[in-house]
């Protein structure tokens, strides 16, 4: 849990300082899906006890998730799961993933796969080396799924 804290207070720490000219939103990814928390609405965050709880100026929980339940966090200036994510504990993800570039890089050997919404393959590569990237400017915007061995990604292609 140490790690997703440091990782949370860095990129605090980062949205403060520029939090005047853009809406920032924590992505949390936890045992039940992803959440998204816009910053701005959020007064205080704390770790006490077995849970992250978020407050609101006026004292109001805005979020109070479970620490066993989160498993991924990060900032981004966009409210959408498109951010690229890293996992908290790095030897989990196979791949990272930049919605920007339209890019996917692999972290280690092994297949690469995506998938639409409703299950259709989009992309189906068997052998996809560490370091490779891979190329999505072709894959058509929308909300895509992003598999290698058995860490996914559920993202938003621009």
């Amino acid at each position: 849990m140490s790690k997703i804290k440091a990782l949370f207070l860095a990129a605090a720490v980062c949205c403060a300082i520029g939090a005047s000219a853009a809406d920032y939103y924590l992505h949390l990814k936890t045992a039940s899906g992803w959440k998204v928390l816009n910053l701005d609405e959020v007064s205080t965050l704390s770790f006490k006890g077995n849970n992250m709880v978020a407050k609101s100026a006026d004292d109001k929980v805005v979020l109070d998730v479970p620490k066993a339940e989160l498993e991924l966090m990060s900032v981004d200036q966009s409210a959408g799961i498109e951010a690229t994510v890293v996992a908290s504990n790095e030897g989990d993800a196979t791949f990272t993933f930049d919605a920007n570039a339209r890019k996917a890089v692999m972290k280690s050997t092994g297949s690469f796969e995506m998938y639409g919404t409703g299950g259709e393959a989009l992309l189906s590569i068997p052998s996809v080396s560490a370091s490779d990237e891979i190329d999505l400017s072709n894959i058509t915007p929308g909300v895509v799924i992003l598999k290698s061995g058995n860490y996914s990604l559920k993202a938003l292609l621009k």
